[in-house]
């Protein structure tokens, strides 16, 4: 099949510099580099967390968690079909989305990796690849807890009463998004950003993107 569309999908805890990296991503203008005319980009606020309010009221099940996915991905899937249709062979657009499928499974327990095995292979199908930011255990404290305002604070204490129990919940919540990488069949680069720099994150994720 000919390509016309590339993706990226950045996966990881809070912390591990997803947000940094998508906004770095945009200020450089990488569809140059992509030599792709056309951009879609997707925030964790549209790609997950515009379900927090119905899971926090209990109102949440898989079905809302895979219909998100899938009004996202459906209008790319359209938009590659329109252009294949066309006969174009060369790269039309890229997108580019900070936590997607593996996120869900990691953080919804109903869900299982059945529930997104047909989404990943649709990502597949829309030239995806899926990179996952992690970081180690000793620098959980400060990117997690302690350089972050009070509102933040308060969230966290949902996963537990102390540092100890919240600093638990993500290294676990790390490890099931580990176990998940080895089951899609999506190409995958992981980094590790305990001592990386934005910058040196960036260059391994473009050459990643572009290869």
């Amino acid at each position: 099949m000919m390509k016309t569309c590339k993706g990226l999908i950045i996966e990881g805890i809070p912390g591990t510099g997803k947000t940094s990296l998508l906004e770095k991503l945009r200020q450089d203008n990488i569809g140059q580099k992509l030599k792709c005319s056309s951009e879609f980009i997707f925030s964790e606020e549209i790609t997950q967390r515009v379900l927090e309010k119905q899971f926090n009221d209990g109102k949440l099940d898989k079905t809302n968690n895979i219909k998100l996915l899938e009004d996202i991905i459906s209008p790319l899937e359209n938009y590659q079909l329109k252009l294949l249709n066309r006969g174009w062979s060369h790269l039309q657009f890229y997108y580019i989305l900070e936590r997607f499928h593996l996120t869900h499974v990691s953080y919804y327990s109903y869900l299982g990796w059945e529930d997104v095995e047909d989404i990943d292979n649709r990502l597949y199908n829309l030239g995806s690849k899926v990179c996952l930011l992690t970081m180690k255990d000793k620098v959980f404290s400060d990117r997690l807890i302690n350089r972050r305002g009070e509102p933040w604070r308060k969230y966290l204490s949902r996963y537990g009463k102390t540092e100890k129990e919240i600093i638990k919940h993500y290294i676990n919540q790390q490890k099931d998004l580990i176990e998940l990488t080895r089951k899609t069949k999506l190409p995958l680069l992981m980094i590790d950003t305990t001592y990386m720099s934005l910058e040196e994150i960036y260059k391994k994720i473009i050459n990643f993107f572009i290869e």
